[in-house]
Parts: structure tokens; sequence; C-alpha cells
């Protein structure tokens, strides 16, 4: 197995090979320039995954992707060699690690017909959202629009972003030049329009057309009583089980919406873990001798005998 870094010059083009090639795994939405991408070739197997390290710690963007144990465990070893970095963050990972753990994540398998998705439901559930439709219809001018990629606008993509930095989102870090652009594969989005005004909006990422991946949902708060989220995201599965898609991955997180949908729950793995073993810390004593390294509730502290001073990174 062959893992390099790949050259500044070419990580504009090769991060877009991510796979999936959606929001969670792009750090270059995110983090402008201030990431690194990693090439891993194994056999006839080729994966780029994007990282970047903060405070002696390492995040490794693996959202859902389909790696071995053997990849994910060499670029692991790769990050701490190259590196010297044990700490690492992964967030919804396929993969175990120690003291990673079990996060839901849900998948929506879509039935070949919309009455059939329908007959999963009780008659209350399908009356209670028919009435929300209904009432929504009785005090509004109400239109579902659809935009493939090549409709995104600017006006869409700031209001997601909007209603996303109101609650505190990490999405205020993205750039909307940059998600309008090519380079990011955002492939549908739908939207709920009331007396033409733009109140929700969902995002979806597709590489194949049979699986979509949920980027996310957001609304104005100001319709959330008329549950202006939930209808249009029953409205968009309606429209991909008419498109012939087989599944959407829906993200983690307990949710109601995504229980409610029929969605079903998978097991990833999140959270930070230490990937420092036996090995590491015979290497780190024999190769600093005149330091004592201590491993202490997640705590590495560093003793300099010499000068008699300690130096505490947390790990």
């Amino acid at each position: 197995m062959i893992v390099k870094v790949v050259n500044k010059n070419q990580k504009e083009e090769k991060i877009r090979l991510v796979f999936p090639n959606i929001l969670a795994n792009r750090l270059d939405i995110r983090r402008n320039e201030n990431y690194e991408l990693l090439e891993v070739i194994d056999n006839n197997t080729t994966v780029y995954i994007p990282f970047y390290i903060n405070n002696n710690r390492c995040f490794l963007s693996v959202y859902m992707m389909p790696i071995s144990k053997k990849i994910f465990n060499g670029v692991v070893n790769f990050i701490k060699k190259e590196y010297k970095i044990f700490d690492f963050h992964v967030g919804q990972s396929l993969n175990d690690y120690k003291n990673s753990y079990n996060q839901v994540h849900w998948l929506l398998k879509l039935p070949e017909s919309i009455e059939e998705y329908e007959s999963l439901f009780t008659k209350k559930s399908l009356y209670n959202r028919r009435r929300e439709l209904k009432l929504l219809e009785q005090n509004f001018n109400i239109e579902f629009c659809y935009f493939d990629r090549s409709e995104l606008n600017k006006e869409l993509i700031s209001l997601f972003l909007q209603w996303k930095q109101e609650k505190g989102n990490c999405y205020r870090e993205y750039n909307i030049d940059y998600i309008l652009s090519n380079r990011l594969y955002l492939t549908d989005a739908y939207a709920l329009k009331l007396n033409n005004k733009i109140v929700a909006i969902i995002l979806y990422s597709t590489v194949d057309n049979k699986t979509l991946y949920c980027e996310n949902m957001a609304f104005d708060e100001q319709y959330a009583k008329y549950q202006v989220g939930n209808i249009l995201f029953y409205y968009s599965i309606k429209m991909f089980i008419n498109r012939k898609f087989l599944e959407i991955y829906l993200g983690g997180g307990n949710y109601k919406y995504k229980e409610n949908c029929k969605a079903i729950k998978q097991k990833t793995r999140s959270g930070n873990f230490s990937a420092i073993t036996l090995k590491d810390k015979i290497f780190n004593i024999i190769k600093y001798p005149n330091k004592k390294i201590i491993y202490f509730l997640g705590l590495k502290v560093t003793i300099n005998k010499p000068e008699n001073r300690t130096i505490v990174e947390r790990e």
C-alpha cells in the first residue's frame, strides 16, 4: 500500500475524486487551503482522504467512506509517522478504532412507487401529513420548486446558509461562490415557496443516479409552525421515487423526522481516539532520551530532564 500527500498544485483537482463527494468530506469548502489530501493506492484501488491538524489533533474526513480497515489503519499510521500526531477525530466513519463510539446513521430505502411508500404509514400519519399541507394551502399560495446543478443560484444558497448561521451552525464557514462553482458536487435542490417567497430548502448530492446523500435542510423559523421543513422533505422523497432512485443517506443524529420517514438505523463510528501504542511510547523514550513522557487522563506530559521544565500537550 502506498500513502502520500497530494501535491499542493493538484489538490484542487484531486479533491473532487473524494467519495462520497459531499460537503462533509470537502474540506476545501470550509478550510480553503488549510487542509491536506492523502492519496492511498492499495492494489487496484485508489482513494483520496482529506484531513487537517489543529491543536495536536488530526481531523479525518472519512464520512461514510467505504474504505477497508487496512486502508484506514494505513492512513492513521502514515499521519502518526509523518506528523507525529497520535490524537484523531472521525465523524461517522465506517471503520472502528478503539475509543470511537457508535453513532446512528440513517438510510432510507426507496420503493418502486409512491403508493408502496405510503403503504408503510398508518392512516393517522398520512391524514396528519395531508392536513398539514391543506392548512398551508388555506393560508398561502404554495409552490414546490426543483433546481438541478446548473440552476443553483446565489439567492438559494445564501438563504440556506443564512438560516444555518442563525442557528450557530458551522455552515458559517462556507463560501457561496465556491459552492456555486463547478468544483463542488451538489446536484439537486428542492425549495418550498409561500406567496412566492422561499421558506424551506433541502440540498442533495448524487454520484450515480441511484444513491442520494441528503446534505442538509434549512427553513425560515417564522414558518416553523406550518411544518414547512417536513412538508418539503416528504415532497422531495416522492419526487426521487418518481425518478427511480433507490436510497437516500440521511446523515446522523436522533432526529424524529428521520425515524418517522421509515429510514433504518445504521451504525457508524464517531469521536476522538488515541492511536498511540506501546511501541510508540518506547520509540519516544529511545528517540528523546532527555525527556520523560507520561500519559495520564488523556494528557501527554513531557518533562525535559536537564532544564526540569514540564510541558503539557493535550492529546
